[in-house]
């Protein structure tokens, strides 16, 4: 019995222990508990750019000195720039536009610009007028140079600004600069009105030419509003019209010069060429303006006459008639020309140093001096030698006032200047001048420029370096 009791108990007891090995295992495994996932450390931020606060100052134009710029950082991404541009003594342009510095480009981008062009007369009065707004552009920093691009017809080439002082320095210089006498209080200064979105405004047309065959004649026309020009010749029905670069292969031998601005200059015009019209064609973004057409009438040159033979004289002696002592007629003083100054000075009595007319007004050539007593004078011709009369600049103590000239146009104005003391008197339509004249030094002083083509005359600054440079 004691037996059989015993073979009952193993079973169970081994049943057991292997239950208690197995929990005793599992309750010895370490509880794993999950590690939380590492926070992400944010990147460092990829420098935008140069901080600009550490470019901003006074800057000037590094080759020619006449651009002038001012440069003001809000930030180290956002700058405004102020740039005035000198184009001579009585016009400058103003610039002002806000950029943002664009990493791609390495560049400050502007795309508001506005363009003022700002312009003075006589009495240092201003007038302003609106050229462009909404110009776009850029300011390439290399070197602490800051090197302007404009997307601008009128300014392709970039133009690079070199910095000559802080902001500081800058309104210190402004503030230590002399002032003649005490400013008046300014008056508020109106706002530039912008120009109107609409096509070209003609403020003049061409006229029409009469010329002999083989000559020259060139046509003005004026507008404002304009980016390009383009002079058409129409024919005389009106069904055929070709542009002025066709113009030479469809008129041989006709020279074209100046087709694309608003003076067209035509040489060698063919007698093929008559009772053809011209006209110039001004575009912008808003659209197209055409002039009136001008009329080209083309003669004949005459051939000369061929001088008559003598006649033999007789053999027969003629009948010896009384001598007479004939009428002595008044001396006729002719215009003598040479192309020695000291010569005409000589020949006519008057000292005489003209102005360098040709380093004033470019395109122009020597010709001759012509002198006669009292009156002595210098002309000037075109690079073409077109026209022998392009310049001529005189200088008299015989005559004075507008008999000086000798100019019998018609023209549209009369006005005068003030140039260094004297009184300036100008012929022209206006805005340029064909015939000047004045007094100083005790003698008398005419200058003529393409007499009688009203609308291209001599500039403001052109009258005020001729006058300045006369002796």
């Amino acid at each position: 019995m004691k037996r059989k009791t015993i073979l009952i108990l193993l079973p169970c007891l081994l049943i057991l222990a292997i239950a208690l090995c197995g929990c005793g295992s599992k309750a010895a495994e370490p509880e794993v508990t999950p590690e939380p996932a590492a926070t992400a450390v944010p990147a460092e931020p990829t420098p935008a750019g140069p901080d600009l606060r550490s470019l901003q100052g006074f800057y000037t134009e590094e080759l020619s000195h006449r651009g002038r710029m001012v440069m003001t950082a809000s930030d180290e991404q956002h700058a405004s720039f102020v740039i005035d541009w000198s184009n001579s003594a009585f016009d400058s342009y103003h610039w002002e536009m806000n950029g943002v510095y664009d990493a791609e480009q390495q560049a400050v981008v502007y795309s508001d610009a506005v363009l003022i062009d700002q312009v003075f007369d006589e009495q240092g009065r201003e007038s302003d007028t609106i050229l462009y707004t909404q110009g776009t552009g850029s300011f390439a920093i290399a070197d602490g140079k800051l090197v302007w691009t404009e997307n601008a017809d009128n300014r392709p080439e970039p133009s690079t600004f070199i910095f000559e002082m802080t902001l500081d320095a800058y309104q210190r210089y402004q503030e230590a600069q002399p002032t003649a006498e005490p400013a008046p209080t300014p008056t508020p200064k109106p706002t530039p009105t912008p120009r109107p979105t609409v096509p070209p405004t003609i403020t003049k047309d061409p006229v029409g030419e009469t010329v002999q065959e083989g000559d020259s004649c060139l046509f003005v026309a004026k507008e404002e509003g304009a980016v390009t020009a383009v002079w058409h010749f129409l024919s005389p029905d009106g069904k055929i019209d070709i542009e002025y670069s066709a113009a030479s292969k469809q008129f041989p031998p006709l020279e074209v010069y100046g087709g694309d601005t608003g003076t067209i200059t035509l040489t060698e015009i063919p007698l093929s060429l008559n009772k053809w019209k011209v006209y110039c064609r001004f575009t912008n973004e808003y659209g197209i303006s055409d002039t009136k057409t001008a009329k080209i009438l083309v003669t004949v040159k005459p051939t000369p006459t061929p001088k008559p033979t003598k006649a033999p004289k007789p053999t027969v002696e003629p009948t010896v008639e009384p001598t007479l002592t004939p009428s002595l007629g008044p001396v006729v003083n002719e215009w003598v020309e040479t192309t020695s100054l000291q010569e005409a000075i000589d020949g006519s009595g008057v000292n005489f140093d003209p102005p360098q007319a040709m380093s004033v007004l470019g395109d122009l050539r020597f010709k001759t001096y012509r002198y006669r007593t009292g009156t002595i004078e210098v002309i000037h011709t075109d690079k073409f030698d077109m026209d022998d009369h392009v310049l001529t600049i005189r200088k008299s103590t015989a005559n004075a006032g507008e008999s000086l000239l000798g100019d019998y146009n018609s023209y549209s104005a009369t006005w005068d200047l003030s140039i260094k003391g004297l009184t300036v008197h100008c012929k022209g339509d206006g805005e340029t001048a064909n015939n000047v004249w004045f007094d100083g030094g005790g003698a008398h002083y005419a200058i003529l420029f393409r007499p009688g083509h009203e609308g291209s005359g001599l500039t403001p600054d052109d009258i005020n370096s001729l006058v300045n440079g006369m002796q």
